[in-house]
Parts: C-alpha cells; structure tokens; sequence
C-alpha cells in the first residue's frame, strides 16, 4: 500500500514528518522560496509552538495550518509540512508568537 507523504516545505531547513499510527514513515527536507504578494502575503498560515502544540502528541513543530488558493505557497507547501527555519533563522522549539515575529520580519522574500 502507497502511503501520502506531504513533501513539500517552506525553506532550505523546513521539514516534513509523516505518522501513521505513531510510525514515523517519512521525513524530507526542500529548499523552497516565496515571495510575498499584496493581499496574500506568503499565502500560508502556521500554528504550534512549544506553547501551543499544533499536533495532539504534543509536538512543539512550527506547522503549516493553511495554505491560500492561487497564493504564492500554492503548488510548494502542504498542511502539516513543519517549517524548521525562515530566512537563516530557526524555529525549532519555540513559541508561536515567535514563529510569527519571524516571518513577518523576513521581508519580501521567505526562503
């Protein structure tokens, strides 16, 4: 049986993890750059955070909640891809109102 595995990220460090019955199956790393655009932005929203595990195992990943039709994130990223690093700056095990400072100040370019 073929298994979905989203495999596609948020920058050179963002990381997609796959379970399946607490089996982890699959873990991919992609290189990925959007460019912000008015109305937009990044098309993407997050959620998680050490303060606010996104996932009911209590993992603190930083995760794409949503990602807007005909938006930049469009075709690139997936629910659920983790997002590990912005623009050099990691978002490993931190708050989510960090992640968020963080892609807000990245500019006009997310890579």
């Amino acid at each position: 049986m073929k298994l979905p595995i989203n495999v596609s990220c948020v920058n050179c460090q963002l990381i997609v993890v796959v379970n399946y019955g607490g089996e982890r199956v699959g873990w991919e790393y992609h290189d990925i750059t959007l460019s912000r655009v008015p109305v937009y932005g990044f098309g993407i929203a997050v959620s998680g955070g050490r303060d606010n595990p996104h996932f009911m195992n209590g993992d603190p990943s930083i995760a794409i909640s949503d990602v807007l039709k005909a938006g930049p994130a469009e075709g690139k990223l997936l629910v659920n891809d983790r997002v590990i690093s912005a623009n050099g700056i990691s978002l490993e095990n931190v708050d989510y109102s960090q992640a968020i400072h963080v892609l807000r100040e990245c500019g006009n370019t997310l890579h």
